[in-house]
């Protein structure tokens, strides 16, 4: 790592809600509250079992171009 200049840090603590639940899908992350109130997420919750693929696909996809991008 010593021929690296210059590292940096992403916060991604928030980056799974950024992405969109087609409607179709919606259903299936439907759950009801403790007083019979049904909901549905319309952006991907934390958790989510294929969020964490479509993140990093997403981020090596944009970082993809960078020659300095190691990773």
């Amino acid at each position: 790592m010593s021929r690296y200049t210059l590292f940096t840090t992403i916060d991604l603590s928030q980056c799974f809600h950024s992405f969109r639940i087609r409607k179709s899908d919606r259903p299936l992350t439907a759950f009801r509250t403790p007083d019979g109130v049904q909901l549905q997420f319309k952006r991907a919750p934390f958790g989510l079992t294929p969020i964490s693929s479509v993140v990093q696909r997403s981020l090596t996809n944009l970082f993809a171009d960078l020659d300095y991008v190691n990773g």
